[in-house]
Formats: C-alpha cells, sequence, structure tokens
C-alpha cells in the first residue's frame, strides 16, 4: 500500500517551498491531529474499560479505536520532530 499524505509530498519537496511555509502546514497538520485525538480519547473513556473489560461485541470498535489513537500520537510526534528540525 502507499501512502500518498499530501503533507508527506509537500516535506519530500520541501526544498522547492520556504521553511517558514512548511512549519506553517506542520502546525496546521499538527493541531488537526490533536483535535482528533482528542475525540478519540474521549470515546475511549466513554467506553469506560480496556480489551480485556469489554463485551465481546465492543472489543473490535475499541481496538480500532485504539489504532486510531496510535495513529494520532504518532502525527503529533512526528510534527513536533519535523518543527525542530526545520528550527
Amino acid at each position: 500500500m502507499i501512502n500518498k499524505e499530501e503533507l508527506l509530498v509537500k516535506i519530500y519537496a520541501g526544498q522547492l517551498a520556504s521553511p517558514q511555509i512548511l512549519e506553517t502546514e506542520i502546525k496546521r497538520h499538527q493541531q488537526l491531529h490533536i483535535e482528533k485525538l482528542a475525540i478519540y480519547q474521549e470515546s475511549e473513556r466513554q467506553m469506560h474499560g480496556d480489551s480485556q473489560t469489554l463485551p465481546q461485541f465492543l472489543k473490535y470498535p475499541y481496538l480500532t479505536l485504539r489504532m486510531g489513537i496510535k495513529f494520532e500520537i504518532a502525527w503529533i510526534e512526528w510534527c513536533e520532530e519535523a518543527i525542530a528540525s526545520l528550527n
């Protein structure tokens, strides 16, 4: 599977843009992932548990939610790393 994330394409071709424009775009992207993470974490709180204590019918949505949380955290961390690297 090829991931054609628009931001990553911009970063890959970063020499064609100013570092300030890239940093602004990364910060915007990071904020979107922070907001999405907060939504996912609230959903997790509402489930009241983990995959071991949930009823069977909720385990699959919970595991999917956990992957979403990990995905958002990874993006946020990468954005922090990229911003630090540009500065």
